[in-house]
């Protein structure tokens, strides 16, 4: 989960992201980590370790999307 921008977005998250059984976990904590993420800062939830919440900043991200359609892409897919 990345940076939210809303109150209403953060506290579903918060709520559903909660845990008072685990160190850091409690709402309040989780929402003070959410308010403070900086762009390409993710709040990461492993159920399989331990601790369960981590921060990631990743380096590159890929994507395999072309880029802009070019005129004759537009004409293509319109069948002209």
């Amino acid at each position: 989960m990345g940076r939210l921008q809303t109150d209403a977005d953060r506290e579903r998250v918060v709520d559903s992201l909660a845990n008072a059984h685990e160190a850091g976990g409690s709402a309040k904590e989780i929402e003070s980590v959410i308010r403070r993420l900086g762009q390409r800062w993710f709040l990461v939830r492993n159920v399989h370790a331990t601790p369960n919440t981590t921060l990631l900043q990743p380096r590159w991200a890929m994507s395999y999307l072309r880029g802009p359609m070019t005129l004759g892409d537009v004409r293509r897919v319109m069948g002209r």
